[in-house]
């Protein structure tokens, strides 16, 4: 019995976490699907505009170069992606807030007098924040690949960059980790939120007032690339990833330091 609970234990917190984070998931999940179908459809509706109107092509070719706006996932690249990052910026963040409830809702105490030490329900909380990303961006990565091939394009490069908003929601959960490691259960969340409130600002408001570049350049989703039509940045992928793997580690560590002062 004791070896089944001993191997049963390092399960049961992340699982008991996603359960909690499931009816969020699930509602973020149909919101940004639907979303998407949506610009799928007025996607479909730009797309006979543009063909009985070359003179309004050739100007959003003026406006967006580099990008065809001719096809599906041209125009979801211009129209969909940045929104559609600070919607996965507050859906991490709604799962940040669930995560730690434990902490701000005084629950953590009671699951640490079981044999559950801070860094295991730390961990756990991560995973189930990262597994809820995944459901969310995994179900959108099929929504909009099923869009674009019904569009009667190639369906693998949109489908496949659209889990790059999943890479951006990794960094942001990073961060949420680490703000509520260091500074308390209820910063993660509004961090979180927060960075990718920001983050939009400049992204999309720097270029058009001139602003400087290096202002524009901290924003973490100008450094993606234009992943529906298969651009994506893979340095930007891999700061995200960075980012992501450094805030978890922060976070853990200061939890360690908890266990160790209590």
């Amino acid at each position: 019995v004791t070896g089944v609970q001993t191997c049963a234990l390092p399960i049961w917190p992340l699982a008991r976490g996603f359960g909690e984070l499931l009816p969020g998931a699930a509602w973020w999940t149909f919101g940004l699907a639907v979303y998407a179908a949506a610009m799928i459809a007025v996607a479909a509706l730009m797309l006979d505009l543009l063909a009985t109107a070359p003179a309004l092509e050739r100007v959003f070719r003026t406006i967006v170069p580099g990008i065809d706006l001719a096809t599906t996932a041209g125009l979801l690249q211009y129209s969909f992606v940045d929104l559609g990052c600070i919607l996965v910026g507050l859906a991490v963040a709604t799962f940040l807030s669930t995560a730690w409830g434990d902490e701000t809702g005084s629950r953590l105490e009671s699951l640490l007098a079981t044999p559950l030490s801070r860094v295991r329900w730390l961990l756990a909380a991560t995973g189930a924040c990262l597994a809820a990303l995944a459901l969310v961006t995994g179900t959108l990565g099929l929504t909009i690949g099923a869009g674009v091939a019904a569009s009667g394009e190639a369906a693998s490069d949109a489908a496949a960059g659209s889990l790059v908003l999943g890479v951006y929601g990794i960094a942001l959960v990073g961060i949420g980790m680490a703000a509520g490691g260091l500074f308390g259960g209820g910063t993660a969340a509004p961090v979180a939120a927060g960075v990718a409130i920001l983050t939009f600002l400049l992204d999309t408001f720097a270029p058009m007032l001139r602003l400087p570049a290096w202002l524009s350049q901290l924003a973490i989703t100008s450094h993606l690339g234009e992943p529906l039509v298969g651009r994506a940045d893979l340095t930007g992928i891999a700061l995200c990833l960075a980012i992501g793997l450094a805030g978890i580690a922060v976070g853990t560590w200061r939890i360690a330091r908890r266990d160790l002062a209590g």
